[in-house]
């Protein structure tokens, strides 16, 4: 079986209200692309 690695433990956004969250390097990406597309505006 496979290891789950460490860094898909941590969260890298919650909702304010409810039990919705996004994993941290899915965050990551997400801010990335978001600077990535304002430095390119």
């Amino acid at each position: 079986m496979t290891e789950i690695p460490t860094y898909y433990r941590y969260w890298g956004k919650t909702e304010r209200e409810g039990a919705g969250y996004h994993l941290l390097p899915y965050h990551c990406l997400d801010v990335a692309f978001a600077v990535a597309t304002y430095w390119d505006r």
